[in-house]
This record gives C-alpha cells, sequence and structure tokens, in this order.
C-alpha cells in the first residue's frame, strides 16, 4: 500500500489504479519508448511520486480485510433476499 503502480491494462487493475492520480496504465500494445519515458519522468518527479503514493496509499482503504468481508457478506445476503418467498 502506498506504492504507485505501473500496469497494462490487463485483469482488474482498473479497479486498483487511477490513470494519473496513483499510478500509469499503459495499452498492453504501448510502445516500449513511451513506457520508458513515462518511468523516467516518474523518477525525476518528487513531487509526483509523494502525490501518487499517497493517493495509492488512501485508495488502498477501501480494500481492508473487514471491507472485503463484508461486501461479500452484502452480496449473499443480496442473494438470499432474492429467493425468498
Amino acid at each position: 500500500a502506498g506504492l504507485p503502480i505501473f500496469s497494462t491494462s490487463v485483469g482488474g487493475v482498473q479497479e486498483t489504479i487511477i490513470q494519473n492520480e496513483n499510478g500509469r496504465i499503459f495499452d498492453q500494445n504501448a510502445d516500449d519508448k513511451d513506457i520508458a519515458m513515462a518511468l523516467v519522468k516518474f523518477a525525476n518527479d518528487p513531487d509526483l511520486q509523494q502525490s501518487w503514493s499517497a493517493n495509492s496509499l488512501k485508495l488502498s482503504e477501501n480494500y481492508t480485510i473487514e471491507k472485503m468481508v463484508q461486501q461479500t457478506v452484502d452480496v449473499y445476503e443480496y442473494g438470499a433476499g432474492d429467493n425468498v418467498g
């Protein structure tokens, strides 16, 4: 938690990365030079590093074990409610 994220657009990364807020999502066919330039820009910008890290830490609060368990319980309760007479 609290780390900026760089990834391609696969799986569920869109749920954890807000483009240019706590990380960067690259197209799967992104040019290597574009990725390298983005990483170098990030590495040379301490303010951006601090901002993305803080945003990433804040976003991680949505993924605590307690919240994930409650969301799972909510899904089961919702499903059970639909099946009750």
